[in-house]
């Protein structure tokens, strides 16, 4: 197995897709973002679209990890 680290500091969860169609073909990702987004005060429809636009991605296997819940009262 191959780990490939794709990501960038500073990126946004709409920068992913470009980030992972940059590279070659991989039979699975995981994808731990969404705090530059919280930090930057990203909109959150527009949040929710660029995690669905990532989702979209065919690959084999597809992870989130995150750390919580940005819209969660405990958050």
């Amino acid at each position: 197995m191959t780990l490939v680290n794709r990501g960038r500091d500073g990126a946004r969860f709409a920068e992913f897709v470009g980030q992972l169609r940059a590279g070659e073909r991989f039979d699975a990702i995981v994808v731990v973002g969404g705090g530059n987004d919280v930090i930057c005060l990203t909109a959150r429809d527009a949040l929710q679209e660029a995690v669905r636009n990532t989702a979209r991605l065919r690959f084999t296997e597809v992870g989130f990890a995150g750390n919580g819940r940005a819209d969660h009262p405990s958050s």
